[in-house]
């Protein structure tokens, strides 16, 4: 019984996602992407998320940028680039959407693609990290209390190390306890 809901659920999904409802095509490719109640399939994916995240679904374009980031995404789309992911995830971040914030810090400290595509840069990773902290991001929090400790891309401060570590910590980030304990 429940498969025969999904199937149904799916040819609704496809019809709204063909008369160009974005979150549809968003949803479709999560499907696609998932094989949930579809064939997996990354190239039909990649491309519902691609017409959801023109459209301006944030969600779609962080979706898309993982696709491209991680080179899963079917036909073209063999390996990574980096330089489509940090333009999906900067759309997405505009939107703000705290993961793609997250991630641009990532790609920016050069721990995601290794400096193929951006120079590193301390402080603009510390500007991602600390809007997708301020935004709950739990990671972010702990990053930025990092990066004060550090005096990375920002001046070292250690009142607002403690500050971003109490908040990762209350927030489940273990490593962020620990720190805490040892300052």
């Amino acid at each position: 019984m429940a498969t025969i809901e999904l199937v149904k659920q799916i040819e609704v999904l496809i019809q709204e996602a063909e008369a160009g409802d974005p979150q549809s095509q968003c949803a479709l490719g999560f499907a696609y992407a998932s094989g949930r109640g579809i064939a997996k399939d990354a190239e039909r994916a990649r491309h519902w998320y691609l017409l959801a995240a023109r459209a301006g679904h944030s969600g779609a374009q962080y979706n898309l940028a993982d696709i491209y980031l991680r080179g899963d995404g079917g036909g073209e789309v063999q390996k990574p680039d980096f330089n489509q992911a940090i333009y999906w995830f900067e759309q997405a971040a505009s939107a703000g959407d705290p993961d793609a914030l997250y991630n641009l810090g990532l790609i920016y400290q050069g721990r995601l693609d290794r400096g193929k595509s951006v120079v590193a840069d301390s402080e603009k990773a510390f500007r991602y990290f600390l809007e997708a902290a301020e935004n709950g991001l739990a990671r972010a929090q702990f990053e930025t209390a990092v990066m004060y400790m550090e005096g990375l891309g920002v001046q070292q401060s250690a009142d607002n190390a403690r500050l971003w570590l109490e908040r990762a910590a209350f927030n489940g980030v273990a490593r962020a306890q620990e720190l805490l304990e040892e300052i």
